[in-house]
């Protein structure tokens, strides 16, 4: 279907990627959730970095996730999604917190 089609099913990319994660095929899922059919830069733009933030929580990477949660934030600015953002900025502050005092975090 992605491959006879691509710019239909943009959110498939997001579906491949999960799927990937699940089967612990990470560098694959990561290359699916940077992939831009055309005419959907922002669909990727948007996307990709809280799909990066979930496979570094998987890892169990709190401060990479945090990270990535803040260039969604300000993807979503950028594309006047305050609601969004809002959600993003705060579970990166949850997520650097747990960084900065857990033993999990790597």
């Amino acid at each position: 279907m992605l491959q006879a089609n691509p710019s239909t099913y943009p959110q498939a990319y997001d579906a491949l990627a999960y799927a990937q994660v699940g089967q612990g095929q990470l560098a694959e899922a990561i290359k699916n959730l940077s992939t831009a059919p055309e005419g959907q830069q922002l669909r990727t733009v948007l996307s990709r970095p809280l799909g990066l933030a979930d496979i570094a929580l998987y890892e169990g990477r709190f401060g990479d996730a945090a990270q990535f949660l803040q260039e969604g934030a300000a993807a979503d600015m950028k594309a006047d999604r305050p609601d969004s953002a809002a959600a993003d900025f705060a579970f990166s502050r949850i997520y650097t917190a747990i960084a900065k005092n857990s033993t999990l975090s790597r």
